[in-house]
């Protein structure tokens, strides 16, 4: 073979090819008995990439089942059951593994745990839009049918054309119902809650068809008994299911597509089989085939016992009675099924008094079976002003006239508090008495979203308006610190009057500074991470929060100013010390106690490791720890603190949403955070966070300049009267030549005219008709050689990025001092005009 080899490639290179095939001999030398070791299935060709990434993610790779989606994928008796559970099997089976669980008791928790990535792998999922940003998925392995259920008295469909004359039952918001209205407008559609009630209604003739899936159909006809119905018409519509997998484990996929490769059809048949076992596809029975000859036959035997019958028409009576009770007793319980996650309830229609529930009402309001038979479900759901029993009584009524109704409601438990669910009214007829078919869904997580979203928007229009007042604040303090430095550059102010305006200097930087901080919360989220000094932000931040806490908490700093600089984003560094500040505030009774606030270095040693795998054994750490000496928290709120809309606090106080973020930006920084605590003597949260090498921790030191003045000729735009007359006259006692415009149109009509006759512009960012930033533009267009120092006191139009991208050489954030404009003059001057230097 290798002699075939050299002959290919005319011997060339024989020794580069000996090589290649000596290594693939031992490629395949190791990693085949190492996958042949694990139980592996030889016919998955993995390739050596994937084989790896299965070697590290073994034992670490997380399924959950579907609680309730019988036969497909449902939880039963706490056991795993269906077509996937099978699969998932055979995945384990074949590739050695075994996945870890995660289970959930309703669809809606399921769906989020997916899209938030609590674990790795979902099976039977539709491959959406939305969902493809967060998960891929693998080849389809399920092909669902989409069909019409009919009664077996009804005649034959001759073709799908006959849904145009016919009333069919559907469940509201599947996208099989959606097709129908669209493909078959002559149609009737009754919306229903689930595939059970829309085969009741077809069953009970309040349908004439159910558009349902053929798997559920089959599950539920044979679980239920509904022996009159058949299947009448397959659409020419179906779901392709796939495994879905979170996009952190994204190479999963491929392993799982190889596996399904090598899953036969005969195998994937039996699965299917297994569970999907009910044929409703109906065919003539010997009794339909012989009916005429039957029926003769049976009038005979029916003659010969007409006096028996007669004898025995007591004893029917009783039989048919008897018949009629367990038939009605047999509806109700199809109905309430413990199948849904939803709490359903059956209510008598004329007293709205409850006839029968379900498990999942029960644990919702906190009543025993017996106890809820006993109350009106009006009684119990009356709710709080401007929700009244009246309002409720209307729902009823329109359920009644008009078709199912669906509504939000504040529901009262058992025990008192209220809580709010989704609830949707059915009027059916069940067993020849009409009745309330109430099915309730509890939606306070996702009320706590709605609220988290409120306050949201409340935060982003408190920063909007941060913005707005701190560029008008900006110069009002640029005016007062230009005409401090004024009187201090005037020779004849004595030496009690400059006592005086130094302390306006020193009160107008403390202004400054506090401005800054409160705009940190206004800025967006995608400032990116850069070196900063931990101890500064932790000094400004403990100062921003001894403003926001009362005077009688103590606030006491030990912060170790010698430690080196992190890579972070400072915005959400003040976030996570402003939160755990605010949380150990809110843990002192009466509003008394202190907090203290650590900041040290630390060195992590094995047993650190041990207790975080993600920190680096050897490596320096800023260790942050927030200290309270408040009530403490109890074990069972230590494990849950950092779950979503998990919260000890009472109604008003959070939405349980602030430790997840806290949470969520540590892990971000490559830090861990924990807490420790003593129920009644106080709460330590710690945080570390990695410190940045000393070769990369060296920041460039700023160029110091001597206040020098000049003559250069300056063009000065500034919409504030006053902040322009002042920086005018500092200007111009440094010797330079100033020519002011309070307007942005009259300013670059005089460049225009006249643009070299300029040396420098000098120009405000927020004014009206025109923004600091167009107008340089408009100006580079004149002269593309002018530099242009740009002044703002807040803006989210232009940045100092983008300031550059358009060409100005400065880009100076309000107030600016006269010592540091007048530096920043001489700098771009030099740098622009290096003859006037």
């Amino acid at each position: 073979m290798l002699s075939r080899l050299l002959q290919d490639y005319h011997l060339k290179a024989p020794l580069i090819i000996l090589v290649n095939l000596l290594f693939m001999q031992c490629l395949l030398l190791t990693i085949l008995p190492s996958a042949l070791a694990r139980g592996m299935d030889p016919a998955i060709k993995l390739t050596p990439e994937e084989t790896v990434w299965l070697d590290e993610n073994r034992g670490n790779i997380s399924y959950a089942p579907n609680p309730h989606w019988p036969p497909g994928d449902y939880m039963e008796d706490g056991v795993h059951k269906g077509i996937v559970a099978d699969y998932i099997k055979l995945f384990e089976k074949k590739l050695g593994i075994t996945f870890k669980r995660v289970y959930y008791d309703d669809w809606e928790s399921l769906y989020h745990g997916m899209m938030t990535g609590e674990f790795d792998l979902i099976g039977a999922a539709q491959k959406t839009e939305e969902r493809s940003k967060v998960l891929v998925f693998t080849q389809p392995f399920l092909t669902t049918r989409l069909g019409i259920l009919t009664r077996t008295d009804t005649p034959d469909l001759q073709s799908l054309n006959d849904l145009n004359s016919m009333t069919l039952a559907g469940v509201e918001g599947y996208s099989s119902l959606d097709y129908v209205k669209a493909n078959y407008p002559g149609s009737k559609v009754l919306q229903c809650d689930d595939d059970l009630t829309a085969l009741l209604k077809v069953s009970a003739g309040a349908a004439d068809g159910a558009v349902v899936d053929y798997m559920e159909a089959s599950y539920l006809v044979d679980k239920y008994g509904l022996t009159n119905l058949q299947y009448a018409k397959e659409l020419d519509f179906h779901w392709d299911l796939r495994f879905a997998i979170n996009k952190k484990k994204a190479p999963l996929r491929s392993i799982l597509d190889k596996v399904l490769d090598t899953i036969s059809e005969q195998e994937r048949k039996a699965i299917y089989n297994k569970w999907v076992t009910l044929n409703l596809e109906h065919k003539p029975s010997f009794v339909e085939r012989n009916l005429k000859l039957l029926s003769g036959i049976f009038l005979v035997i029916l003659l010969l016992l007409s006096v028996v019958v007669y004898f025995n028409r007591s004893l029917k009576m009783q039989v048919l009675a008897r018949t009629k009770e367990l038939s009605e007793q047999k509806e109700k319980l199809q109905v309430v099924q413990d199948s849904t996650g939803d709490a359903i309830i059956i209510a008598a229609a004329d007293t709205q008094k409850i006839i029968e529930v379900n498990r999942r009402a029960t644990e919702m309001y906190g009543y025993s079976y017996e106890e809820a038979l006993q109350i009106s479900f009006t009684e119990r759901n009356q709710g709080e002003p401007p929700y009244s029993r009246y309002e409720l009584s209307e729902w009823f009524r329109k359920a009644k006239e008009n078709s199912p109704q669906t509504f939000e409601w504040p529901s009262q438990h058992k025990e008192g508090h209220i809580f709010w669910v989704e609830v949707k009214i059915s009027f059916v007829l069940l067993g020849g008495a009409y009745c309330y078919v109430i099915a309730v869904r509890d939606i306070h997580q996702r009320k706590q979203i709605e609220e988290q979203l409120r306050e949201t928007q409340k935060m982003e229009a408190i920063g909007t308006l941060a913005g707005g007042i701190a560029h008008d604040f900006n110069n009002i303090l640029s005016i007062i610190l230009g005409n401090a430095e004024l009187a201090l550059l005037n020779p004849e102010t004595n030496l009690q009057n400059r006592e005086k305006f130094d302390q306006i200097l020193t009160a107008t930087k403390r202004a400054r500074e506090l401005v800054s901080q409160i705009l940190l919360f206004s800025r967006k989220d995608q400032e990116p991470k850069k070196p900063l000094s931990f101890a500064s932000v932790v000094n400004e931040a403990a100062d921003l929060l001894r403003k926001t806490i009362p005077r009688s908490v103590g606030l006491v700093l030990h912060v170790d100013d010698s430690i080196g600089s992190v890579l972070a984003n400072a915005t959400q560094l003040y976030q996570v010390i402003m939160n755990l500040g605010t949380n150990s505030y809110h843990a002192l009774p009466d509003e008394t106690g202190t907090i203290t606030i650590t900041l040290q270095s630390e060195y992590i040693d094995e047993a650190t490791v041990k207790k975080h795998p993600n920190l680096n054994l050897g490596q320096q750490y800023a260790k942050l720890a927030v200290t309270d000496n408040g009530v403490g928290i109890s074990a069972e709120a230590l494990s849950r603190m950092f779950d979503p809309f998990y919260t000890t606090k009472p109604p008003g106080k959070g939405t349980g949403l602030g430790l997840s973020v806290v949470h969520g930006i540590i892990e971000k920084h490559e830090g861990v955070i924990w807490a420790e605590s003593t129920v009644g003597k106080g709460t330590t949260m710690n945080i570390l966070i990695p410190i940045m090498e000393e070769s990369d921790d060296v920041l460039p030191e700023e160029e110091k300049l001597e206040v020098v003045g000049g003559r250069e000729k300056i063009m000065l735009v500034d919409d504030e009267v006053m902040l322009a007359e002042t920086t005018k006259q500092y200007l111009e006692v440094l010797g330079y030549q100033v020519s002011t415009f309070t307007s942005s149109q009259e300013a670059i009509s005089a460049f225009r005219e006249n643009p070299d006759s300029y040396d420098l512009l000098i120009t405000d960012q927020a004014m009206p008709d025109m923004t600091g930033d167009i107008l340089a533009q408009k100006a580079l267009e004149f002269r593309p050689d002018i530099p242009v120092i740009l002044c703002t006191g807040h803006s989210h139009i232009v940045d100092q990025e983008k300031a550059k991208t358009i060409g100005i050489k400065s880009f100076m954030m309000k107030p600016v001092s006269g010592h540091e404009l007048a530096r920043e003059v001489r700098t771009v001057l030099k740098s622009s005009l290096p003859h006037n230097a």
